[in-house]
């Protein structure tokens, strides 16, 4: 994914109500609602965390863990850009 990819993703998650968040002291954390492409966002301005969360199978059960990370950075346009999640 290109830092661009990122940005839009992050904007689209900030502008619709589908997405529920969390605020704290800390900063503010947003989850997708889909099962398939999950995704945690802890938007702490002027830097978002972004988490890629992956499924697994085992013998011992099913879950979830992160898969990939990606630091971004708010940019004086107001956009944020990453090194993209692969």
């Amino acid at each position: 994914m290109t830092g661009k990819y990122i940005t839009t993703i992050l904007l689209f998650f900030l502008q619709h109500t589908l997405v529920p968040a969390q605020d704290s002291a800390a900063g503010t954390f947003l989850q997708t609602d889909s099962k398939a492409a999950l995704y945690y966002i802890d938007l702490q301005i002027p830097v978002a965390y972004v988490y890629q969360m992956g499924h697994y199978f085992d013998k011992a059960g099913t879950g979830y863990s992160i898969h990939d990370t990606d630091t971004l950075t708010r940019q004086p346009d107001n956009n944020y850009i990453g090194k993209g999640i692969n």
